[in-house]
C-alpha cells in the first residue's frame, strides 16, 4: 500500500482519488500552496478534479490535522505537516514554511511565561531577504 493510502487509512479516512491527488500535489512542494495552485498542479499532472473538490478535500485534510493552513497575502494556503504538535516559521513573501524543530521547545515555555500560545512565526526567509528589506516590515 502506498504511503498516502496508509496515512489516510491511519486517520480513518477513505483513500479517495481526490484526496490522493491533492496529497501528491502537496508532497511535491515545500511551500504552502493555495487551492488554486493545487488545482493547477493536479490539472497539469493529468488529474481530473474540480476546484470545489480541491477546496472540500483540503478542508477534510485540515480537519484531520494532516494539512496545516496559513495566511499568505489574505489568502488561505495549505501545507502537509509532520506529525505531532509543532510550530512553524513562515516566510511572508514566498510562502516557505519550516517546522520549528528545536525552536519548538523554547516556544513551548512561552505560554507559561506570558500566557500566550505561539502557533506560527511570520517573517522573511534568507532567500527573500535583501539589504533593502526594512526590519520593521520583515516581521509581523
Amino acid at each position: 500500500m502506498d504511503p498516502d493510502r496508509r496515512t489516510l487509512h491511519g486517520l480513518g479516512l477513505a483513500a479517495t482519488a481526490p484526496r490522493l491527488l491533492v496529497l501528491r500535489s502537496l508532497r511535491q512542494q515545500d511551500r504552502a500552496r493555495s487551492a488554486g495552485e493545487i488545482y493547477a498542479d493536479v490539472q497539469n499532472a493529468g488529474g481530473k478534479l474540480g476546484l470545489t473538490t480541491v477546496y472540500r478535500t483540503l478542508i477534510t485534510l485540515s480537519e484531520a490535522k494532516l494539512v496545516h493552513t496559513f495566511e499568505r497575502g489574505g489568502e488561505t494556503v495549505y501545507r502537509l505537516c509532520g506529525e505531532g504538535n509543532h510550530r512553524h516559521l513562515v516566510c511572508r513573501r514566498c510562502g516557505l514554511v519550516i517546522e520549528a524543530g528545536d525552536l519548538d521547545r523554547a516556544l513551548h515555555r512561552l505560554p507559561a511565561a506570558i500566557g500566550f500560545h505561539v502557533e506560527e512565526i511570520y517573517g522573511v526567509c534568507t532567500s527573500c531577504w535583501t539589504d533593502e528589506t526594512e526590519p520593521s516590515t520583515a516581521m509581523r
